[in-house]
C-alpha cells in the first residue's frame, strides 16, 4: 500500500512572525504585514508582532496604522521598550514634539542602555531649540554605541546649528568612517569645511559627493566659488561657464542647504531601512 503523503506542518504564530521578521529586514513591507496578520490571528496577545506590525506599516507610510499597532503592543506589555521608541517616532514623524518625548522618555526608563530612543529625543529636542539638551542626548546614545553613524550625523549637525565647526567637521568624518559611501556624512563635510574656510578640504568632499550620486547646476555653482575663494580663477572661471551651460539660474549653497534638510527629513522617514528590525524590536 502507497503511503499517504506528509502533511505539512502547521506553522505556529512564531513561525509567521519570524517569518515577518525576515521580510521586514528584506523591505518587503506588505509580505511582512500578511505573516504578522497570521501571527496575531493564531495569537491575539502576541505583543511583538504588533509592534513589528507597526513598523512595516510605518515603511509604507501609514502612519495612523503605525500608531495603533505600537498602542496595541504597549497595551499588550507595557513594559515594551522597542514600542515606545517606535511610538515616539511616529509621532516625531508627525512633528507631535510633546508625544515623541514621552514616548522616548517611557522607553529609556525601561532600558537605559537602549541606544536610539536617545537619538531620537535627541531630534526632538533641535527641533525644541534645546540644543544643549540634544547633545546630551546625543551623546548618551554614543557613549552606549560608540559605532552609531547616524547619531555622529545628527550630532554633527547641532555643532553646525550652535557654531562649532571643527567639532562637525570629526562627527562627519567618523559618519564617513563608519559608511564610506554616506552622502550625508560628505556633505555635512563638506558645509562644514567650507565655513572654516578650509577650501582645498571643502573640494575634496565636494568631489567625493559628485561621485556619489548626480549632481545638478547649482553643486557646479558652488564649486566655482570655492575655487575663487582660494583665488583659483581658471577653474572658477571654467565651472561658471559650465553652470551657465547647464542652465543654472540658483545659487548652489541654496541648493546645498535645501539638499541637507531634504536628506535629514527623508532619513528621519524612512530610518527603518537603516537598520534591521531587531534593532526595533530587541
Amino acid at each position: 500500500m502507497a503511503k499517504k503523503p506528509a502533511k505539512p506542518a502547521t506553522k505556529t504564530a512564531e513561525d509567521h512572525y519570524n517569518r515577518g521578521v525576515e521580510l521586514t529586514d528584506q523591505n518587503k513591507a506588505w509580505k511582512a504585514i500578511g505573516e504578522f496578520n497570521k501571527a496575531i490571528k493564531l495569537k491575539p496577545d502576541f505583543a511583538d508582532a504588533y509592534n513589528m506590525r507597526g513598523l512595516a506599516q510605518r515603511m509604507i507610510n501609514n502612519l495612523p496604522a503605525a500608531l495603533e499597532n505600537y498602542t496595541q503592543a504597549i497595551r499588550l506589555n507595557p513594559k515594551h521598550p522597542f514600542a515606545y521608541n517606535n511610538r515616539g517616532h511616529v509621532h516625531l514623524i508627525a512633528r507631535n514634539y510633546e508625544a515623541a518625548l514621552e514616548d522616548y522618555n517611557a522607553a529609556i526608563r525601561i532600558n537605559p542602555n537602549f541606544d536610539i530612543p536617545y537619538y531620537h529625543r535627541g531630534m526632538v529636542r533641535v527641533e525644541l531649540h534645546d540644543m544643549k539638551g540634544a547633545l546630551a542626548d546625543y551623546n548618551k546614545a554614543l557613549e552606549i554605541n560608540p559605532d552609531y553613524a547616524d547619531a555622529y550625523d545628527v550630532r554633527g549637525d547641532a555643532y553646525m546649528m550652535i557654531g562649532n565647526f571643527k567639532a562637525a567637521v570629526d562627527d562627519f568624518t567618523q559618519v564617513i568612517r563608519l559608511a564610506p559611501k554616506a552622502f550625508a556624512g560628505y556633505l555635512g563635510r563638506y558645509m562644514a569645511y567650507k565655513e572654516l574656510g578650509d577650501y582645498d578640504s571643502a573640494l575634496a568632499d565636494m568631489s567625493s559627493l559628485m561621485k556619489l550620486q548626480p549632481y545638478d547646476a547649482g553643486w557646479v555653482a558652488d564649486r566655482a566659488r570655492l575655487y575663487a575663494l582660494k583665488h583659483d580663477y581658471s577653474h572658477a572661471i571654467a565651472d561658471y561657464q559650465r553652470y551657465i551651460e547647464m542652465g543654472g539660474t540658483k545659487q548652489g549653497d541654496t541648493v546645498l542647504f535645501a539638499g541637507r534638510r531634504i536628506l535629514r527629513m527623508y532619513t528621519v522617514i524612512n530610518r527603518s531601512v537603516h537598520y534591521k528590525s531587531k534593532r526595533w524590536f530587541g
